[in-house]
């Protein structure tokens, strides 16, 4: 398969499977209250991931690394999961998928990276681009983009910037400090800590 293909199937994944779920969580939230609906997709991923670990027999992680899951599965699930489901009760599916995917966390938290990310005039014009069409869709828009009210709509931006925030740190805390074992391992007890930490007595 040649890199053009697997990059455009690639992105056809992003905009199709991943950009789909803010319209599947406005559905569900119809029916579930935020923290439970976060609460189930984390049981749900959790067991399958566990179920193909046992299956594919990976590789145990340390306690260490265990602590280090449990660090990320609260920032990234609790900031990039359940702060965006409550925000999704408040916002349009469409105002939460243009909020969330703005890369400005990325460029400004990974420090390691800055010479390479503003030597580059194509990766600093997207980035202002990209902020420019997000003010531009705040600013411009007919009245209310969702079903809470103007103040509720507001709080709800700036809880999704701040789930954002703490997507993007979490992610960076796992980059640069990787473990030995697989993803699906690692992803699987970041989300059983995240659970435990929350829900356990």
């Amino acid at each position: 398969m040649s890199y053009r293909l697997k990059l455009i199937l690639a992105f056809t994944a992003i905009y199709v499977i991943w950009g789909s779920t803010f319209f599947g969580v406005q559905l569900a939230l119809k029916s579930f209250p935020p923290f439970l609906l976060s609460a189930l997709r984390l049981i749900l991923a959790g067991l399958a991931l566990t179920l193909y670990c046992v299956f594919t027999r990976q590789g145990t992680p340390t306690l260490k690394e265990i602590g280090k899951h449990a660090v990320a599965g609260l920032v990234i699930f609790v900031g990039g999961v359940m702060f965006v489901v409550w925000a999704q009760q408040f916002i349009s599916s469409s105002l939460a998928s243009s909020i969330i995917t703005t890369p400005f966390w990325f460029i400004i938290l990974d420090k390691p990276q800055w010479k390479f990310y503003f030597s580059s005039k194509w990766i600093v014009g997207g980035l202002l681009l990209s902020l420019v069409g997000v003010i531009i869709l705040m600013s411009f828009r007919q009245g209310r983009v969702g079903s809470g009210s103007e103040a509720m709509q507001t709080i709800a931006v700036l809880t999704m910037v701040t789930g954002s925030f703490l997507w993007v740190a979490g992610s960076l805390y796992l980059k640069y400090r990787p473990s030995r074992t697989s993803i699906y391992v690692n992803t699987r007890h970041s989300i059983v800590e995240c659970w435990n930490s929350l829900f356990d007595p």
